[in-house]
C-alpha cells in the first residue's frame, strides 16, 4: 500500500500523518513532466485561489429547499441590493444551463403575467356584476314608486339580467381555470 503520510508497517492499512518538515524529498530522481518555471507559476495560481469561506451564520432553510427542475438542494446566495444591503437568494447549484433556464424563466414570466391579467379581469367582472345588481335594485325601486312603467321595467330588467348572467358565466369560467 502506498501511503504518503507514513505507514505503521507494511502489513497495516493505517497511516500516520507526518508534518512537512519531516518529509524526505529527493529531487532529480526522474525527468519532470513540466519545466520548473511552469510548475512554480501553477503553484502560485493554486495557492492564490485557496481561501476558506467563513460563514457567520447558518440558514434556517438549509437543506430543506430543492430545485423544482432537477431536485438538487438550492444554494443560498448572499448579494447586496442597490442600497448596499445584504439580501439572501436561493439558486440551484446544478441547474445552471442558460439554454435550459431561459425558456423556463420566460414561461414563468408569461404564467405570472397571465395570472395577473386573469386576476384583473376577475376583479373587473365582479365590479360590473355588483354594479348591475345595484342597477336592478334601483330599477325595481323606481318601478314600485311609479317612476318606471311596467313594460319598460320588464324590458330593461330582462336585458340587464341577461347581461349579468353572461358576466357571471365568464367569472365562473375564469375562476375554475385558476
Amino acid at each position: 500500500m502506498a501511503c504518503d503520510q507514513g505507514g505503521i508497517s507494511y502489513k497495516s492499512q493505517k497511516c500516520l500523518r507526518q508534518s512537512p518538515e519531516n518529509w524526505v524529498v529527493v529531487k532529480g530522481t526522474h525527468e519532470p513532466i513540466i519545466d520548473p518555471e511552469a510548475f512554480q507559476k501553477v503553484q502560485l495560481l493554486v495557492n492564490s485561489r485557496k481561501h476558506t469561506r467563513s460563514r457567520t451564520y447558518d440558514f434556517l432553510l438549509k437543506g430543506l429547499i430543492f430545485c423544482h427542475e432537477c431536485g438538487y438542494p438550492m444554494a443560498v446566495l448572499n448579494r447586496k441590493n442597490a442600497a448596499g444591503e445584504d439580501r439572501l437568494f436561493f439558486g440551484c447549484r446544478a441547474y445552471l444551463h442558460p439554454d435550459k433556464l431561459c425558456p423556463i424563466a420566460k414561461e414563468a414570466v408569461e404564467n405570472a403575467s397571465k395570472a395577473a391579467s386573469c386576476e384583473a379581469e376577475i376583479q373587473a367582472l365582479q365590479s360590473k356584476i355588483t354594479a348591475q345588481t345595484t342597477n336592478l335594485d334601483q330599477m325595481y325601486t323606481d318601478r314600485l314608486s311609479g317612476l318606471l312603467l311596467e313594460e319598460d321595467f320588464q324590458r330593461i330588467y330582462q336585458k340587464v339580467k341577461m347581461d349579468r348572467t353572461v358576466l357571471e358565466d365568464r367569472l365562473k369560467s375564469l375562476q375554475s381555470s385558476r
